[in-house]
């Protein structure tokens, strides 16, 4: 906790300088261990209106409603809530689908062409081959959402992580291409709404001081009563 909320959250400040505003509006951070989403906290404390925005899997909502499950974003969603996040200074809870993960990084990896045709810059699209994991796609889509439920507009920064790379999910890709097909130049483009048209549906609840007091309850449970 002390490492992220110190240099995470020094580094997500740095990271602004200069752009829009400079100021961050949302800190944005699925939870493994929680020791990442520290960095809000720090943020908080520079940027009064900062919302901290926490992630979770559709597929293993903790935090959302007690769910568990098993899900494909590696390294989030351990069924329960750690002793070190600081769950009442939580604004927003986002549950992002693990499907849309792996999709999303499917196109990453293997749609340059049409992400270049549809105005992404080449060299940032052909960037993204070999980069982003998973749990990077979910942070991302995680990004989206958030700006969408602060209203963000012109200027604020949203800023989140990419916490895993490629090279650990080739295998990953194969067995999607059997699964959901290999990635054709009309899949490709149809998925580009996975990034463009990303809503903020019934997954997500804002930490209103009842959310987070059942939030903090349910780390409670977990930690003295059941321990």
């Amino acid at each position: 906790y002390r490492f992220h909320y110190d240099v995470t959250g020094h580094a997500a400040m740095e990271v602004v300088k200069g752009i829009g505003n400079g100021k961050v509006a949302a800190f944005v951070s699925a939870m493994g261990s929680a020791g990442t989403i520290a960095g809000g906290d720090f943020l908080k404390q520079k940027f009064s209106d900062c919302k901290i925005v926490g992630l979770e899997p559709v597929q293993c909502p903790t935090l959302y409603n007690a769910g568990f499950g098993a899900h494909a974003i590696e390294g989030i969603g351990d069924k329960h809530v750690t002793w070190i996040h600081n769950v009442l200074n939580m604004d927003w809870l986002i549950c992002i689908d693990d499907a849309q993960c792996l999709r999303g990084l499917q196109l990453l990896q293997e749609g340059t062409d049409v992400l270049i045709a549809e105005g992404v810059d080449a060299k940032t699209a052909q960037s993204f081959v070999g980069t982003f994991g998973i749990s990077s796609v979910c942070n991302i889509l995680g990004a989206i959402k958030a700006a969408k439920a602060i209203k963000a507009g012109k200027g604020q920064n949203g800023v989140t992580f990419a916490t895993d790379g490629f090279d650990r999910y080739p295998s990953v890709m194969e067995r999607l291409n059997q699964t959901a097909g290999k990635m054709t130049k009309d899949e490709a483009k149809r998925r580009l709404d996975i990034f463009r048209k990303t809503p903020l549906d019934e997954w997500a609840q804002e930490g209103t001081k009842f959310h987070r007091q059942r939030w903090h309850n349910q780390k409670y449970y977990t930690w003295v009563e059941q321990q």
